[in-house]
């Protein structure tokens, strides 16, 4: 993200200038569609993107008596730029139909997906990316 002016606007490569806040209230609607469709508990958090918006997710797997605080594999929840652009320039009902698309896909890949891993204990958790579209 690049910054504009004195107003703190933020541009994706420089082309999709918001408001820091519009950025903000856009990553915690995207949040807000995505978080009942994971397990109880996960983390999401906001990462640094240069293609739009970004966010981590992990959870606690529970399945480890040797390892109670292991963590799932992390997904890399990517939400590219002009999934963002069409959203702002789209009405409410075009909007919904974007939520609705991005809730689908993640209920879809979280159906084939196999969270646990076989990292050691101290090493990061393996990475998968998953672009929102």
């Amino acid at each position: 993200m690049v910054f504009s002016g004195d107003d703190r606007t933020l541009g994706v490569k420089g082309r999709t200038l918001m408001s820091a806040k519009m950025w903000d209230d856009l990553a915690t609607r995207f949040v807000g569609v995505v978080t009942p469709l994971f397990p109880k508990g996960a983390t999401i958090r906001r990462q640094p993107c240069t293609d739009g918006l970004c966010f981590s997710v992990s959870w606690k797997l529970r399945n480890d008596p040797s390892r109670p605080n292991k963590w799932s594999k992390r997904i890399m929840l990517v939400v590219l730029e002009e999934t963002i652009e069409d959203y702002v320039d789209g009405d409410r009902t075009a909007q919904l139909a974007t939520e609705r698309r991005m809730a689908d896909l993640v209920a879809a890949k979280l159906a084939g997906f196999d969270p646990n891993h076989d990292a050691a204990r101290g090493w990061p958790e393996p990475e998968v990316e998953w672009v929102l579209t």
